[in-house]
């Protein structure tokens, strides 16, 4: 078997959970160079795999936007004369088609002509071991999967030590997502967005930091700044800033470092049960029981509706089963993941 390209075209959590695939896959193919296509920003996550012998990342937009650019990205990925392209996306767009369709490899496998399509909800590490086994991988149950660079371990310390951090009543606060309810959208054209954000973490947060004495370590990108205002408006405990001074794999090292993360049902929470951090989350029904919970360190906070199960195609002005969960409910669901103790579930009875 020659070179195979792994198409991963898509955000941050997916990665950490599609990458427990990579092991059984170069396995099954241990004579093959495995190169991976991704998003420019996952470019030094999948170049600390040991499994990725090469990366060829893109910039979304720009793909989106510029023929010559998409044209530039065929040349550079069908020069290396593939024989084998493997989409395992569950949820294909047209950025994956794209992918799959313009790679020149002889062979082209995708996830729903390998798998098929699931009339009920199921979880996404149990469909990544389905199109695994697909391929005749052997394969026991799969994790959620990255590797921390030292040097990335080297940065999480000096930042404890800097700060006069002590790691078990340090929590990790994740108030940003990558990803909202949307509305007819294409991603090849305009995109119109609700946010799906939560502006009560520190509410809940702030009667076991007090009791506690810890200090709540913010991490994220510049976009989540106004997130991260609203969160940190008027919460008076101590709290370490380093939103936008951080990279995946160095926040994964302070995470992994830390006690306990706080934030959404996104890629931070991913990156915790990674690392077997203890998190407490608010669990959203777009995807509910698709992404989490999946993992005995994940704790959620929920409102449950109707209309769970929408794939963000939600048909409110806004979501509320995000932006609705009481700061109490979450408050439980923080508590029971700081003891390791108590339901995995916290449900709230009504809006």
């Amino acid at each position: 078997m020659g070179k195979i390209l792994w198409i991963r075209p898509d955000s941050i959590g997916d990665a950490v959970l599609s990458a427990s695939m990579l092991r059984p896959l170069s396995a099954k193919f241990n004579k093959s160079k495995i190169h991976v296509v991704c998003q420019h920003n996952l470019r030094s996550f999948y170049e600390a795999s040991p499994y990725v012998d090469k990366v060829i990342d893109f910039e979304e937009e720009r793909l989106i936007n510029s023929q010559s650019y998409r044209e530039k990205l065929i040349e550079q990925i069908t020069k290396n004369n593939y024989k084998l392209s493997l989409n395992s996306v569950r949820s294909p767009t047209d950025i994956t088609d794209f992918f799959q369709e313009h790679n020149g490899a002889a062979y082209r496998t995708d996830f729903n002509s390998s798998v098929g399509r699931f009339s009920t909800p199921r979880l996404e590490l149990e469909s990544h071991k389905d199109f695994i086994k697909s391929l005749g991988c052997a394969s026991g149950p799969l994790t959620p999967t990255l590797w921390i660079p030292h040097v990335c371990v080297l940065f999480a310390e000096k930042l404890f030590k800097d700060h006069n951090l002590d790691p078990s009543r340090t929590v990790v606060l994740a108030p940003g997502v990558q990803k909202s309810p949307h509305w007819n959208v294409s991603p090849w054209g305009p995109v119109l967005r609700s946010p799906r954000i939560y502006n009560h973490y520190c509410r809940a947060l702030e009667s076991l930091c007090e009791e506690e004495d810890l200090t709540v370590v913010v991490v994220g990108t510049e976009k989540d700044r106004p997130t991260v205002n609203a969160n940190l408006k008027n919460f008076k405990g101590k709290v370490v800033d380093i939103v936008g001074k951080t990279s995946i794999l160095q926040m994964a090292a302070i995470i992994k470092k830390s006690r306990l993360l706080v934030g959404g049902d996104s890629a931070a929470a991913h990156i915790a049960c990674a690392v077997e951090t203890p998190n407490a989350i608010v669990l959203g029904g777009g995807h509910y029981r698709r992404f989490f919970p999946y993992s005995k360190w994940t704790y959620c906070a929920v409102l449950y509706l109707d209309c769970f199960g929408c794939d963000w195609d939600c048909k409110h002005p806004r979501p509320y089963c995000i932006q609705n969960v009481s700061p109490l409910t979450l408050e439980a669901a923080v508590r029971n993941a700081w003891s390791l103790k108590g339901e995995q579930i916290t449900f709230q009875k009504s809006l």
